[in-house]
């Protein structure tokens, strides 16, 4: 069965100044490779499908009735398609999905512009999942961002959709909302069941980072007021109403961290996460109250490798290590929750305090919250090895798979992991000692 992917952008030079538009499906945002990643480039009027290895192979002119096809998806000429007008590129891919790629994925949204000198990071705009026949569960969360505002003059991402709808909501529950994106330096959003977007914020202030509740009821963003705290956080209702306005960072607090807030993340209804960069080499995620405005919990951390489990309730990453410490000195630590405290470091993992691991990727939870994976390297041997972290139990290290020469792409089966590599699918099962092949 295929689905039909809808990415509309705008571009504020026009789409004349649109060069490229990418949509990936994928686990993680930092490689295209074993992972269904399309790309249209003006200049050919081509639309790519990476190969298994990130490759671009011979492009199809959309709307024709070839097809592209890797392990993980295929890409149909026949009801894909690019739209311009005015300042909007439209996107339409019609793609089906191999079984073998089932599993939680994140949809994610890049765009380049002037001849690919100006573009926009790969941000994530939804999270779903393909089950074992290859077909997306029907539930699906979607929402849109702001990207690029901050630091170029062009791309702005105003909405993802896809025909295959989402779960109906609750009778009676018409502030759920579907969509949220920025136009004009405006918010504004699409309510569930409806495709007419509706105005929420009329003060004519910069906008960006625009992000919905887990329950969709709710609308966080940045809004540049000239305040001097490091950044204004607006919680909203989807009627408009204003429930906090946050002065995140003031002078007067004498708080360091964060040199800017890069993004804005929900990991409950409650809870909204702040996040950006200390240093090339740590960044930082406070933790918010969304009734109180106040930060509850933080961390730093080392590089972006940070993930809250689904629930929000517990959170992964790769504990902080000082900007400047020689690499051959690094000692990289895998941690849970409190366990590496910038001012207490978490010493009961790895086993042996000589070895030197450095890990890859982000962390990667199961669904239900009870594990959570990330690749590691020695970086003596350069033996590679992924070690599962359950919650409350002890680490687990298991050698990676055969063909992992480059980053590992993790997904979860249920309490099965899998993993993608150069070399084809793995399982590792509940219990097991090592990877099986899966095709």
């Amino acid at each position: 069965m295929a689905q039909t992917f809808t990415a509309t952008y705008s571009d504020t030079n026009g789409t004349a100044d649109v060069y490229e538009t990418d949509l990936l499906i994928n686990t993680t945002n930092t490689s295209g490779a074993s992972a269904c990643y399309v790309s249209w480039l003006s200049s050919t009027n081509g639309l790519y499908l990476a190969s298994d290895s990130g490759g671009w192979p011979t492009p199809i002119t959309p709307g024709s009735s070839n097809t592209l096809q890797n392990s993980q998806c295929t890409v149909y000429g026949t009801g894909s398609s690019i739209a311009l007008s005015g300042n909007q590129a439209t996107m339409t891919v019609r793609v089906s999905f191999n079984a073998a790629f089932a599993g939680a994925k994140f949809t994610y949204l890049r765009i380049f512009g002037n001849q690919g000198a100006n573009y926009t990071g790969m941000q994530q705009m939804g999270a779903w999942t393909v089950n074992a026949t290859g077909y997306p569960d029907m539930t699906i969360t979607k929402h849109s961002r702001t990207i690029g505002e901050t630091f170029m003059k062009c791309i702005v991402v105003v909405l993802l959709t896809m025909q295959l709808l989402p779960a109906a909501t609750a009778a009676g529950d018409d502030q759920v909302v579907k969509s949220v994106f920025v136009k004009d330096s405006e918010i504004y959003i699409t309510d569930s069941g409806s495709i007419h977007a509706r105005q929420l914020t009329r003060d004519g202030l910069p906008k960006s980072r625009p992000v919905l509740s887990k329950n969709g009821k709710r609308v966080a963003f940045l809004r540049d007021d000239k305040s001097p705290a490091l950044a204004n956080v607006v919680i909203m209702l989807a009627d408009g109403t204003s429930v906090r306005e946050i002065q995140f960072r003031r002078p007067e607090e004498h708080v360091s961290g964060m040199r800017f807030v890069e993004d804005l993340q929900w990991v409950s209804d409650q809870r909204l996460v702040v996040s950006g960069s200390v240093n090339p080499s740590t960044g930082e995620y406070a933790i918010l109250d969304a009734g109180t405005g106040k930060q509850v919990d933080g961390y730093l951390v080392d590089g972006s490798a940070w993930a809250a489990s689904p629930d929000g309730s517990h959170f992964a990453y790769v504990g902080y290590i000082p900007h400047f410490t020689p690499e051959e000195n690094r000692r990289p630590q895998f941690c849970l929750d409190k366990e590496c405290a910038f001012d207490t470091p978490f010493r009961g993992y790895p086993p042996g305090r000589e070895r030197h691991l450095e890990f890859k990727g982000a962390p990667v939870w199961s669904p239900d919250g009870t594990a959570v994976a990330i690749e590691a390297e020695n970086y003596e041997t350069q033996a590679r090895s992924v070690i599962i972290r359950p919650v409350g139990g002890k680490a687990l290290e298991f050698a990676a798979p055969p063909g992992a020469d480059g980053t590992l792409q993790f997904s979860w089966d249920g309490n099965v992991l899998v993993a993608r590599t150069g070399g084809g699918l793995w399982r590792l099962e509940s219990g097991a000692q090592v990877f099986v092949r899966m095709n």
